[in-house]
């Protein structure tokens, strides 16, 4: 899928920002999605969180298009190779300090990756020991052979957080020291860090929370933040030239964030014609990207995002839970017919993946060699005749056009998708009628996205599901 990213260019927000005496309050609005509301969320970044973005930091950021590691709260990494271990040494960024003032060390790092540990994080199966020589320097022993992506999983996907508040479920944890510790409850650290509620998040980023409703969050800019003090700066490579970003001598960041909360795209989209966003990255009906495109005041860029389009089977469910007819519902449905209705800001906006194996289409190759696919990936091309031969081969038969299972009843489906989703709605109804013109009455279920969560992905509660098939990645890990 690929969303259209929207920047106003009008507001107050965006005027030059030039050093002077009394400046004026830059505010930036932005439009986001956040289910649920933060006032059904906690301080906990653990456990059913409220957003941290920009308040926590990684270790270091990854550019996608680079495919290169950007130094962040660390300043440099290093990797030896061993016959049965990958080690990798970390040294850390001397001198940031964290919102209550105490300095970022090696503590917190072993504090973070203990507390993932205490929860079961999948990736730390990959992983031997963690451990702190200094406070500035961490090393990780990665267990050979190692996942393809174990350096995004353990240098850039995790956000640190402060020893001083997770602390305390690390019982004995120290510099020199390494985790996994041993002697603890790791069930009852589990539970005390699950129902654990501070009263805020501290964290390395340039903001903290001023103040959330059920419709908005909103960030301040906090009075020291190290990148500025430190002076640090990076440079980005890119086809137009060198950019430096950073601590540089007119570096300035908004003074505060306004986070909108998204209900749904179509309901988004007559705020954001009106110009009362300078941010977003909303869902677009092809007429509304067209008019937005030819505004002069805002720009509207397209490209490739990390998520898309995926038909999720409960496999708990009979039939579903028989390989074959999950096979066959995949030949029934038509990828291009599919994608030809579920448009969003135009004709290419969702496109068919070349390969069912949860990548960027853009990426794909990236990680996958195609001898590899090829042997070893089903493309499920549109073929009804092969669907009807699995579903007769298992006993199921036909009757005025329907499908009925091998013990007598109709054979029929339900589809759920977000509530007023663009794109998706459309495409879940096509299905729906793809699926009925084959044989299996399909109905289509919306659902409001508050609920998704719970329904869809914890308690199962569906039949078949459009959801994403990956978010915010580009490998299927």
């Amino acid at each position: 899928m690929i969303l259209a990213l929207l920047l106003a260019t009008t507001t107050t927000a965006l005027k030059p920002l030039v050093a002077a005496p009394q400046e004026e309050e830059l505010v930036l609005h932005i439009l986001q999605p956040c289910e649920p509301p933060p006032t059904m969320r906690t301080w906990n970044v653990f456990y059913k969180g409220r957003p941290a973005y920009m308040i926590l930091e990684p270790l270091f950021w990854y550019s996608r298009g680079e495919r290169k590691f950007y130094p962040w709260l660390a300043e440099s990494y290093s990797e030896e190779f061993t016959t049965d271990k990958i080690i990798i040494t970390i040294k850390l960024r001397k001198g940031i300090k964290w919102s209550d003032g105490k300095e970022f060390t090696a503590l917190d790092v072993l504090t973070t990756f203990w507390c993932r540990w205490v929860l079961g994080w999948g990736p730390l199966k990959y992983v031997e020991k963690i451990e702190a020589t200094d406070d500035y320097t961490v090393k990780i022993y990665v267990k050979r052979p190692a996942p393809l992506f174990y350096k995004w999983w353990l240098l850039a996907k995790l956000t640190m957080v402060s020893h001083a508040q997770y602390g305390q479920f690390a019982p004995g944890l120290k510099v020199p020291g390494s985790i996994p510790l041993k002697g603890v409850d790791m069930d009852e650290l589990k539970k005390k860090l699950q129902e654990y509620k501070p009263d805020k998040i501290i964290g390395t980023g340039p903001y903290e929370y001023e103040r959330f409703t059920d419709t908005e969050w909103i960030y301040k800019l906090r009075p020291n933040y190290w990148v500025k003090d430190l002076g640090v700066t990076w440079t980005l490579e890119t086809p137009k030239g060198k950019f430096v970003f950073g601590g540089t001598k007119d570096y300035r960041l908004w003074d505060k964030i306004i986070w909108h909360r998204r209900i749904s795209d179509p309901a988004s989209w007559p705020l954001v014609k009106a110009g009362k966003f300078d941010y977003t990255w909303t869902g677009m009906s092809e007429d509304v990207y067209e008019t937005m495109k030819r505004s002069p005041a805002f720009w509207t860029c397209t490209g490739p995002w990390l998520h898309g389009h995926c038909l999720y089977f409960n496999c708990k469910r009979y039939p579903l839970n028989i390989t074959e007819v999950r096979w066959a519902i995949a030949y029934a449905i038509n990828l291009d017919e599919y994608c030809e209705v579920a448009v969003e800001w135009g004709p290419e906006s969702v496109i068919p993946a070349e390969w069912p194996v949860c990548i960027s289409p853009s990426d794909v190759y990236n990680w996958l060699s195609k001898d590899w696919l090829e042997k070893w990936c089903n493309k499920y091309k549109y073929d009804p005749a092969k669907a009807e031969e699995l579903l007769k081969k298992l006993g199921f038969y036909k009757k005025d056009g329907k499908w009925y299972l091998p013990t007598g009843e109709q054979f029929t489906l339900t589809v759920h998708v977000p509530a007023g989703w663009c794109g998706w709605v459309p495409g879940a109804e096509n299905i729906a009628v793809q699926l009925t013109r084959f044989g299996i009455d399909t109905k289509v279920i919306e659902l409001d996205w508050g609920m998704w969560g719970t329904t869809i992905r914890e308690r199962g509660d569906f039949w078949l599901a459009i959801d994403f098939w990956t978010y915010g990645t580009y490998h299927p890990w």
